[in-house]
C-alpha cells in the first residue's frame, strides 16, 4: 500500500513540477529524488516488484522533455543504479534480466523522446520562420518585418542609438500585371527583392508589405546613411528593369523615417515614411504612355 502511495504520488509531483522557473543547476533535483523515492519504495514491499518498476520509465521521460543531454546522462545513469539495488539481495538470473529490461527500457524510450521532441522543435521552428517570409519574394513579409523592427526599435531606445526606415514603392509595376499578366509581374518582384537584397549590408532587412511596396529596415543609420542607399535600392530597381523590355519602364519611389527625429514609435515612424513617399509621387509629373 506504501509503495502505491508513494509512487502515484511520485507520479503526481513530477507533472506538477514547474520545470521553466527552477534554475537549471537545480533541475537535476527532481528526476534524482524520484529514483530514490521509488528504489526505496521497491526494497519495503513484498512482491509485485515488476509492477512499480515502470515508474522509473515515467521519470525517464519527464527528465527527457525538460531536461538538457548532459543531465538527462545523469539521470539516466541513476535511474539505472536505483534499479539494481534489489540485486544487492537477490542476484537470480531473473532479477538481473530484469534489471536489464528496466534500464535499456528506460534509458531507450528517454533517448526517443529525446529525439522526437527535437525533431518537433526543430520543425516548429522553420514553420515560425516560414510564417514571417514572403513565399514569393523571400523577403520578411509584413508580420516579419513588424516582428524585426519591433526588436530594433527596442534595441535603439535601450542603447540611444538611431535607424531608419526606407519605404520603396514600385513605379509602373501595375502596367506590368496589366499588360503582361501577373505571372510577369511575380516575375519583377522576385527579381526586384533579389536585386535590392543584394544592396544592403548583412545585418539590415528588406520587407515586402504590400503589393509592390517594400520596406527596408537599417539599423544603426541615420537619415544620411539612408540616402545613399535609397540611391542603391533604386539603382537596383533599373538593373531589373532594364532586363526585360516589358518592364522596362519600372522605377522605384523612396523616402525615409529616422528614429528618434522623425518618430519615436514605429507605427510613427512608417506613417512619416508613407507620407513623404506620397508627397514625392504627387510632386512628379505624371509619366507619358
Amino acid at each position: 500500500m506504501l509503495t502505491s502511495v508513494l509512487c502515484v504520488a511520485l507520479a503526481m509531483a513530477m507533472g506538477l513540477v514547474p520545470w521553466q522557473r527552477i534554475p537549471q543547476r537545480w533541475q537535476l533535483a527532481p528526476p534524482l529524488i524520484g529514483a530514490v523515492v521509488i528504489a526505496v519504495a521497491i526494497q519495503n514491499m513484498d512482491g509485485g516488484r515488476a509492477v512499480y518498476d515502470g515508474f522509473y520509465l515515467y521519470v525517464a521521460l519527464a527528465a527527457s522533455y525538460f531536461l538538457p543531454g548532459r543531465q538527462l546522462g545523469v539521470v539516466i545513469a541513476a535511474l539505472a543504479t536505483a534499479a539494481a539495488v534489489p540485486l544487492l539481495d537477490d542476484r537470480s538470473a531473473e532479477s538481473i534480466v530484469r534489471w536489464v529490461y528496466v534500464a535499456a527500457g528506460t534509458a531507450t524510450m528517454a533517448l526517443v523522446l529525446r529525439s522526437a521532441r527535437r525533431q518537433v522543435r526543430d520543425y516548429a521552428s522553420q514553420v515560425r520562420k516560414l510564417a514571417l517570409i514572403d513565399q514569393l519574394t523571400g523577403a520578411l513579409n509584413r508580420r516579419g518585418f513588424q516582428s524585426r523592427a519591433s526588436a530594433e526599435l527596442s534595441r535603439a531606445r535601450r542603447h540611444g542609438q538611431e535607424f531608419t526606415l526606407i519605404y520603396l514603392d514600385l513605379d509602373g509595376f501595375k502596367q506590368v500585371n496589366d499588360n503582361l499578366g501577373h505571372a510577369a509581374g511575380d516575375v519583377v518582384l522576385r527579381r526586384a527583392a533579389i536585386s535590392m537584397g543584394a544592396t544592403l549590408r548583412g545585418e539590415d532587412v528588406l520587407a515586402r508589405v504590400g503589393g509592390d511596396e517594400f520596406v527596408a529596415l537599417l539599423g544603426l543609420a541615420s537619415t544620411e546613411d539612408a540616402q545613399s542607399v535609397a540611391e542603391r535600392l533604386t539603382a537596383a530597381i533599373r538593373r531589373v528593369a532594364v532586363q526585360d523590355s516589358g518592364s522596362a519602364h519600372v522605377g522605384a519611389t523612396t523616402a525615409s523615417a529616422t528614429y528618434p527625429h522623425d518618430g519615436e514609435t514605429l507605427d510613427e515612424l512608417m506613417r512619416v515614411a508613407d507620407a513623404r513617399l506620397l508627397a514625392r509621387k504627387r510632386s512628379r509629373p505624371a509619366p507619358v504612355r
